[in-house]
């Protein structure tokens, strides 16, 4: 049995990563992927067992690294807004410092939301259910109006990628429209 060297995982992880971005998902594929990383497809299966589950392994460790940034920078104090605001701020500053890893991120999210693969393998692990939560508590605490928090908190996260992708297109720039105004329409949105 050979033993799992964490130095080629994470090339695999970030060749896959590279290539859903640049090449579509539909396109990924373990031989490319090999060919990308220089590792050898029989070495990319001894750390995975199919396409599906690089797919899965390069979701969760993306989303970790995104929810321990939210989780370190995310305001703990205060009302709901207070912590919402911040939680859809540093939404906002990871995807400009990480770009590519949010937009992998959402790909993988918006790839797999109608097949079961998403329902079996992403959703049960899903990182981010702490931060719906805060929906649930401005809503508990009169601050929001009775809405789905999961729903929500799916529709913030993708304004806020879909902000910063009319950025990055100069759609607009944030002369024209800032993030803060983006934050304050979306929290306007939610309050009773």
């Amino acid at each position: 049995m050979q033993v799992k060297d964490f130095n080629k995982k994470k090339k695999i992880l970030d060749s896959t990563n590279s290539l859903i971005i640049n090449q579509g998902m539909e396109n990924l594929s373990i031989s490319r992927v090999a060919k990308q990383s220089g590792i050898s497809v029989g070495t990319i299966y001894i750390y995975f067992k199919d396409k599906d589950d690089l797919i899965y392994q390069t979701y969760i460790d993306r989303i970790k690294f995104f929810s321990d940034y939210i989780n370190e920078n995310i305001s703990k104090h205060g009302t709901a807004v207070i912590k919402l605001t911040s939680f859809m701020y540093n939404i906002y500053q990871f995807g400009k410092q990480f770009p590519d890893q949010l937009l992998l991120i959402d790909t993988i999210v918006s790839s797999h939301r109608r097949i079961e693969f998403f329902k079996e393998k992403i959703e049960p692990q899903n990182i981010t259910k702490r931060w719906y939560k805060l929906i649930e508590e401005g809503i508990t605490n009169g601050e929001f109006r009775d809405i789905d928090p999961y729903a929500t908190s799916f529709l913030i996260f993708h304004c806020i990628i879909g902000y910063l992708k009319d950025l990055k297109n100069e759609a607009y720039n944030q002369k024209n429209i800032s993030i803060e105004e983006i934050i304050d329409m979306l929290i306007t949105g939610l309050k009773k």
